[in-house]
Order: structure tokens, then sequence, then C-alpha cells
């Protein structure tokens, strides 16, 4: 069960990996690891942060992640589909600046701390599926970006407007299913 509430977790991040690697000329193997541990390491430490403080916390992040994931979701494919119609020495680069990575991660994992609250009374002990998200978060975020390089060498411009596209579709379902009009 606690397996499959990770690999439920990592769907937003691997639709925002595979943007990442859409986006980029060329992605090097320490680039992956980079930006997987970023993500990875945050998921897995919200869950502890969000046992930590409570149910009340659990509630708040509840009210609001969809918000949040809407609107990272929405503001990365409206970047890629941009950043695809520029001509390709004009792309800029994915940046992997403290500046630019922290606050991405803690965006992007803000809903993991609801997680805590179910770890603390689930089956599964805190640390261990806390640990096991981060995990399956890192290798989402690796295949994730490294299948969006692939497919934007292959298929271009077209692949990186097609992962904007998809990325704003995800965003606008998220705040549908957020707003419970789905």
């Amino acid at each position: 069960m606690t397996v499959l509430i990770c690999i439920g977790m990592s769907a937003d991040v691997f639709a925002v990996s595979l943007g990442i690697g859409l986006s980029e000329k060329k992605i090097t193997p320490l680039m992956l690891f980079k930006v997987g541990l970023w993500f990875g390491v945050f998921h897995g430490l919200m869950p502890l942060i969000g046992w930590s403080l409570g149910a009340e916390f659990s509630d708040f992040i509840s009210d609001y992640s969809f918000y949040i994931l809407f609107v990272i979701m929405l503001v990365l494919g409206i970047v890629l589909i941009k950043d695809a119609l520029l001509d390709e020495d004009e792309r800029p680069e994915f940046d992997l600046s403290f500046k630019r990575m922290l606050p991405l991660s803690i965006l992007l994992s803000i809903d993991a701390a609801v997680l805590g609250v179910y770890f603390a009374v689930g089956e599964t002990g805190n640390f261990k599926g806390s640990v096991l998200l981060g995990c399956t978060v890192f290798l989402a975020t690796v295949i994730g970006m490294y299948l969006g390089n692939h497919i934007g060498e292959r298929f271009g411009t077209i692949a990186a407007i097609f992962g904007g596209c998809l990325l704003i579709f995800n965003s606008i379902w998220a705040l549908l299913e957020g707003l419970e009009i789905l």
C-alpha cells in the first residue's frame, strides 16, 4: 500500500521532470543526480515535517496543495512552450542554482507533508515511509528527465510544445480535482 502511495505522490514530479528533460538540449548524469536528489530529499523530509507538526498542519496543506501544484505546472508548461518557440541557441538552460532549486523542491513536495500523519498512524513507520518516498521520487525524477530529453532530441519543438500543453492540462486537472469539480 505504501509503495502505491509513493508512486502516486511521484506523478507530479515525473510530469515536471519530463518537462525539464524536454526543454534541455543535453542532460548529463550529474544533472539527473542533482535534480533527483533535490526533489527526492525534499519529498523524503516533508512527511517528517508533517508528522511533527500534526494533523492541523496536514489539514491546512490538504486544503491548499492543489493550488500550489496548479501554479507550478501551469507556469512550467507556459515556460516550456515559450522556450520551445525560441531558436535552439536562444533557449535558456535549466537553472540548478540553490536559489532556483530550493523553492521548486519545497513547492513540489509540500503535499507530501500530509503523508507524515498517515505514516505516523499507518502500518509503515514514519522514517521508513519517508525514505521510500524520497527514493521513489528520485527515480521518477531521473526517469522523467531522461525520457523527456530523449523524446525532445527525437521530436524537437513539437515534443516540447506537447509537453508544455500536457503540463498545462495536468495543472488544470489538479485544480479541478482540488476544487472537487472532477
